[in-house]
C-alpha cells in the first residue's frame, strides 16, 4: 500500500474528546508526516471549533472545515470556499420553524447559537449537551436571525439539533423535499448538518489534490471517519477506515476497521500504514 496523503475526520476519530486528542495519536501523525505523507484534516466543525491543540501540529498541511465548505491553510488563510446563498438560509430557517430544532450557523469560521435554544436544547436532551460544552464551542447570541442578517455573505453551513432521533429522521426527509440544492448530511443522531451543495468532505478532498498539492492521486489516499458526513471522503480515498466506534451503516463503507476513537484506534490505523 502506498499511501501519501490521510485525510482524518476529528470528532469521533482523531479527537478522544471534545477538547483535544492523546500524546498516541499526535506521535503517529507525526510519524507519518515525517514519512513524507500529507496530512489533512476534514471536519464538520467551523475553524473556531478546532482544538487548539490541533492547530498547533504544523505537519497538518490543510484544514478542511464545515463539511468541506472551506479549506484553510494550516495558519488560517482561506484557499477555497463554498458558502450557502442567503436565500437558502432564510429557507433553512422558516424549515426550522416548523419542529422542535435549535439552528447553529457558522459564519465565517464562527459558530453561533440562540442562548435561549442552547438552553432548551441542554434541557432536551438532559444534559446529554450541557450549556457549558456548547458555550465552549460556539457564540451565544440573543437573537441568532440578526446576526445572519448582519452577515449573510459567508455561510458555510447551518447545523439543526433536534430534542429526539424521530424528529430529526421526520425533518431530514422533509428537508430533502424541500430543498434540493444543499448538501445535507449527519455525524450524530440528533443533527442534521446543511451545506451549499458543491461542498461535502469529499469534493473538498479532490480540490486539495487537485489544486492544493501535486503528484497524489485519489488510489493514494487513505481517508479515516465514523460518520455519515465522512462517507463522501471514503468514497473518493483509495483506501478508507472506519473508527470502531462508527454505526454499522458507516463501517459498510469501508475498506478496513480500526479500534476505538477512546482507545487510540486512529494510531492504531496509521502505525498499520508505516510500520
Amino acid at each position: 500500500m502506498n499511501i501519501k496523503l490521510i485525510a482524518t475526520d476529528l470528532d469521533g476519530t482523531l479527537l478522544t474528546s471534545p477538547y483535544g486528542t492523546s500524546e498516541e495519536n499526535i506521535l503517529q501523525l507525526k510519524a507519518a508526516a515525517q514519512s513524507g505523507i500529507r496530512i489533512i484534516v476534514a471536519t464538520g466543525r467551523t475553524f473556531s471549533e478546532i482544538p487548539q491543540q490541533i492547530k498547533d501540529i504544523s505537519e497538518i498541511d490543510f484544514f478542511i472545515t464545515s463539511n468541506g465548505s472551506c479549506i484553510r491553510k494550516n495558519n488560517g488563510d482561506i484557499v477555497h470556499s463554498s458558502y450557502l446563498s442567503e436565500n437558502t438560509v432564510k429557507a433553512v430557517f422558516e424549515f426550522s420553524e416548523n419542529y422542535k430544532c435549535f439552528p447553529d450557523i457558522y459564519i465565517d469560521g464562527n459558530s453561533y447559537m440562540q442562548k435561549s435554544h442552547a438552553i432548551e436544547f441542554a434541557s432536551c436532551t438532559f444534559d446529554m449537551f450541557s450549556i457549558d460544552e456548547i458555550a465552549s464551542l460556539c457564540t451565544l447570541t440573543d437573537d441568532i436571525y440578526k446576526l445572519f442578517r448582519s452577515n449573510p455573505s459567508k455561510t458555510e453551513k447551518i447545523n439543526l439539533f433536534f430534542a429526539s432521533a424521530q424528529e430529526r429522521e421526520k425533518a431530514e426527509k422533509n428537508l430533502r423535499s424541500v430543498l434540493s440544492d444543499v448538501n445535507i448530511t449527519n455525524s450524530m443522531s440528533l443533527n442534521i448538518e446543511i451545506s451549499d451543495i458543491n461542498a461535502s468532505k469529499g469534493k473538498a478532498l479532490e480540490y486539495v489534490c487537485g489544486n492544493l498539492v501535486s503528484g497524489i492521486k485519489s488510489s493514494e489516499i487513505m481517508a479515516l471517519g465514523d460518520s455519515n458526513n465522512d462517507i463522501s471522503m471514503f468514497d473518493y480515498a483509495g483506501y478508507s477506515v472506519a473508527m470502531g466506534n462508527a454505526p454499522d451503516s458507516v463501517k459498510n463503507y469501508t475498506d478496513k476497521v480500526t479500534g476505538l476513537c477512546s482507545e487510540n484506534g486512529f494510531a492504531m490505523a496509521i502505525k498499520n500504514i508505516i510500520k
